[in-house]
């Protein structure tokens, strides 16, 4: 079952204000990706959360054990190496060898403190001794302090070492070189930071570990003249080689893996199999398996074979119970080892398992699968308790729905509805149905609009029932590529473009394609002042003027190629910006001729006109140009790095723009003109606002940050209203009608429109100050006579700079 995980206050960077607005932050349970092939595992006591990484996937996921499900995720980029937790001083160190850095985490918030460059980190070893952490470098130990974070000391190598192990007896670090000849250990001793020997053994090593109990050291490598793997058995108190046991397999190459079971006192060594005839032909043993020495007697107890072609590819012990659990690369299930040498159950799973970590907290085992599930196991039935899918939403879009205060998210796959609980209260597969984003919402009935198509782009229309939440019809679409729409409510028209500017003209109602057209563009926006669609392509030169009545083009605006167009509904006007012109263009809502331009220091790629204070704001990769609309004038540019891509924009009514751009989101007062909020790694794919409850959403593919603007942190600004400007309303909420009293300065002309919650406009109607208050009724109309849905609604007076606003509840 899809479900939602709620983190607050998570991996937020800082920002201007941020305490004020940022609300908090939904992380999607199944929409945290990136896993993929988790060969590290981790666990951390003091929260009880386990962490999932490997040396291919971007992000490190955080499983809360608690609550069983996901808590989060740290952006590794280029994948994780290991995990060291300085308990002492309260960190987490997360090695990133490909990005050259070090992460340091609060081990109790699991945030981000701290990014340390270090030449290509591969293994790290915290002496809790001493409260020190040794970071094997390019061919360097750095001895680092966790407390300041600073680096103590610096101990050369002769070349890169990719283990690192504490002795706690002795307080030393072994480091381990794969390709040091015949001394692949070097011995560090703690107190000095120098080097006090060099063990001699095999050829190439691959793997480490210490004997927590008995003065051993344990190595397996390859002796390259008889190519078999061979475990080196060290003695830590002379600091000489004690014993070599010969394994008779082939070479383990760089996968060899030593795990210990200090209950049982057995070593199990895993490596990739290479020569199965030669082994099947000389030995008689299975070509996949776990060697298994007895520590007591370093002597070699026997090997647990696996099925064919299955190589090892995860180990996790089990001191609880005595056991041990081990998963391949090849099986769709994980072998729980028993003592010493038998597997005495298995674990089903829906694909191989390549991560494994041991709870010791609640004995729970966890299998994170190469990609689909992290399944939870009980340690002691071995049974499967819960399950975590990460397989993953990738937020395409979004859409908030006044019917409920609900807010649709949809991706690839399906739609997700969030509740006022900001939980998934259900979630409704629909194959490709946000691929394009979704094509429209409908309030009249309830509806959403979701396009699928094949890979030769032949196309349908889901229709989505938000009464029910249920797709209640499909429609075959005679354009391919259908993308998000315009919708016409007043016409109860859907238009959807798609390839080789062609437009279908879907009836609402109806249900039904009515019209296929071509020249309309493939964005279009629609104006009700002179009730018109404006079309245009960009990669195409001009604008169509549409008329949406008979669906025909009534004339075409000669320009270069467009790059957005917005529509100025208070003074009937038009703006659009051209590629590479540094211009914004005024069109005349009643000529469909271009009336002015106004110069812009750069070509501006969107435009977003705030009807609350009648200004054009024109946004480039660098900067927001504020324009003044009744004086046509640029007056303010304010610097951002808003960059190239993907700006997303909407505003809210507190006069607040939002601008998501390729790294961080923006808030612009637009009273002040000035940035009063900044979000770091925030961009923002998709913007929507809840007009109900004035939260503004950002959804970052994993992700929804919820803005909530009921404090800014700025003095509210009164508005300039007059003593005798008022608006107020009579039977609210409403069954049929509503009346407002409106108080307006005489001798002003005043005008009355109705907006719903997506801010379209529906019903206007002027108002003249002729005494001191004047009452008008609106019946619950659109502008063409017809009954509106339930919902809520918001009237707005305002005369001159004049302006009010009051929220309106229609119940029928």
């Amino acid at each position: 079952m899809k479900r939602l995980v709620i983190v607050c206050s998570v991996f937020i960077l800082a920002a201007v204000g941020s305490a004020q607005w940022l609300e908090k932050v939904i992380w999607l349970n199944d929409s945290i990706v990136g896993l993929e092939e988790p060969l590290v595992a981790f666990h951390n006591p003091v929260t009880n959360r386990m962490y999932f990484a490997g040396p291919w996937t971007e992000r490190t996921q955080i499983f809360d054990a608690t609550t069983r499900q996901k808590f989060g995720y740290i952006d590794t980029v280029e994948g994780c190496g290991g995990f060291a937790h300085c308990y002492h001083s309260n960190r987490i160190y997360a090695s990133s060898p490909d990005m050259e850095q070090i992460l340091i985490l609060d081990d109790r918030t699991d945030t981000i403190t701290e990014v340390l460059d270090a030449d290509w980190p591969l293994a790290m070893a915290y002496n809790g001794e001493m409260d020190k952490l040794y970071i094997c470098t390019d061919d360097q130990v750095l001895v680092f302090n966790p407390g300041p974070d600073t680096v103590l000391d610096t101990i050369q190598l002769h070349d890169y070492a990719t283990r690192i192990v504490w002795d706690s007896v002795h307080n030393r670090v072994y480091c381990l070189g794969p390709d040091w000849g015949n001394y692949p250990v070097v011995a560090i001793d703690c107190e000095t930071d120098s080097v006090v020997a060099t063990l001699f053994g095999m050829d190439q090593g691959y793997d480490i570990l210490v004997h927590p109990e008995l003065p051993k050291l344990y190595c397996l490598g390859t002796n390259d003249s008889t190519r078999r793997n061979e475990i080196w058995v060290y003695d830590t108190d002379s600091l000489v080689a004690r014993k070599v046991i010969n394994i008779p397999l082939s070479s383990a190459w760089d996968y060899g893996r030593l795990f210990l079971n200090p209950v049982s006192n057995y070593l199990y060594a895993s490596y990739f199999e290479e020569e199965f005839e030669a082994l099947r032909r000389d030995y008689g043993y299975p070509d996949d398996s776990v060697a298994v020495v007895n520590c007591a007697t370093d002597s070699l107890v026997g090997f647990i074979g696996l099925p064919e072609d299955c190589w090892p590819s995860a180990f996790a012990v089990n001191l609880t119970d005595n056991k041990a659990y081990l998963a391949s690369w090849d099986i769709d299930s994980v072998a729980v080892l028993g003592v010493p040498d038998s597997i005495t159950n298995w674990i089903p799973a829906s694909q191989p398992v390549t991560g494994l970590g041991w709870n010791p907290t609640d004995n729970e085992v966890y299998l994170a699968e190469e990609e689909g599930f992290v399944w939870i196991v009980d340690g002691a039935t071995n049974s499967i308790i819960d399950s975590i899918d990460y397989e993953g939403i990738q937020v395409r879009a979004m859409t908030w729905n006044p019917s409920g205060n609900k807010l649709y998210v949809g991706d690839y796959n399906g739609v997700g509805i969030v509740g006022q609980g900001d939980t998934i209260e259900k979630w409704v597969p629909v194959e490709w149905c946000a691929y394009e984003g979704f094509l429209g919402f409908f309030q009249e009935l309830n509806r959403l609009y979701l396009g699928n198509h094949d890979w030769q782009g032949h196309g349908e229309v889901y229709v989505y029932d938000c009464n029910t939440d249920s797709v209640i019809l499909d429609v075959p679409l005679p354009i391919w590529y259908a993308h998000a729409g315009l919708v016409l409510p007043e016409y109860h028209k859907l238009y959807l473009p798609g390839y080789h500017d062609t437009t279908a003209v879907y009836d609402l109602h109806q249900d039904s394609v009515v019209a296929t057209r071509t020249g309309f563009g493939n964005k279009q926006r629609y104006n009700p002042r002179n009730s018109l669609v404006y079309g245009y392509r960009t990669s195409m030169d001009g604008i169509a003027v549409i008329d949406p009545q008979r669906d025909s083009i009534v004339t075409t605006v000669p320009s270069h190629r467009i790059r957005d167009l917005t529509v100025n509904t208070t003074d009937n006007e038009v703006y659009f910006a051209v590629y590479n012109v540094g211009k914004v263009y005024v069109l005349d809502g009643q000529t469909h001729q271009v009336t002015d331009s106004i110069i812009t220091p750069r070509p501006v790629h969107q435009l977003v006109w705030v009807e609350t204070v009648d200004k054009l704001y024109a946004i480039d990769q660098s900067a927001v140009y504020v324009i003044d609309c009744p004086t046509r004038q640029l007056i303010r540019t304010i610097p951002a790095d808003i960059g190239y891509y993907r700006s997303s924009v909407v505003h809210n009514r507190n006069k607040k723009l939002y601008i998501g751009g390729s790294h961080d989101l923006f808030v612009i007062h637009c009273r002040l003109d000035s940035i009063v909020a900044r979000f770091e790694n925030t961009p923002g794919y998709d913007l929507t606002w809840n007009m109900t409850d004035n939260r503004v959403y950002a959804s970052e593919y994993n992700s929804i940050w919820v803005f909530c603007d009921s404090m800014t942190g700025i003095a509210a600004e009164p508005e300039r209203i007059e003593p005798a400007f008022s608006l107020r309303t009579r039977a609210n909420p409403a069954k049929q009608s509503v009346t407002f009293l409106c108080q307006v300065p005489a001798g002003h002309q005043a005008y009355l429109a109705l907006f719903d919650a997506t801010g379209r406009m529906v019903w206007n109607c002027p108002v003249a100050g002729k005494q001191p208050q004047i009452s008008v009724t609106w019946k619950g109309i659109d502008r063409l006579g017809r009954k509106v849905p339930t919902g809520i609604y918001f009237a707005r007076l305002e005369s001159g700079t004049n302006r009010t606003v009051a929220k309106v509840v229609l119940e029928r």
